[in-house]
């Protein structure tokens, strides 16, 4: 196993997108109308999650509501836990990863139907 196998311990192949971005906030922001951040870059995108630019100051752990917007499509709502931030610093934005979080029918879940988005988009990408 080469050196770079070793620290790359993905299980899904990611994608990129040309002119995807998303939206995020907190899920702590409750109210209806709550403010989005961004749009900002995705670099790529799975089934398991996404990894986008920003400038905004987060932290790992912290779970965040997204809506992935790409061309010609309805956008994407799905929830996610931040996992990994590298490379922030004043004149860069940090790439951070986000794993997203379980589907399934259950309010706590993310919709089914976005998984199913998500793999039709993927599979079109391959």
């Amino acid at each position: 196993m080469t050196e770079s196998e070793k620290k790359d311990r993905r299980y899904l192949d990611r994608y990129y997108l040309p002119g995807a971005e998303m939206l995020y906030k907190s899920p702590e922001a409750t109210h209806p109308f709550a403010r989005y951040h961004g749009p900002t870059s995705i670099v790529n995108l799975s089934k398991g999650g996404v990894c986008f630019e920003t400038f905004e100051k987060l932290t790992p752990g912290k779970q965040i509501n997204m809506k992935i917007l790409i061309p010609g499509e309805k956008s994407i709502k799905i929830k996610g836990k931040i996992v990994w931030i590298s490379g922030a610093g004043l004149d860069k934005n940090a790439q951070v990863g986000m794993q997203f979080l379980p589907f399934g029918g259950d309010k706590k879940y993310n919709p089914l139907h976005s998984l199913a988005r998500l793999r039709n988009l993927t599979n079109q990408l391959q």
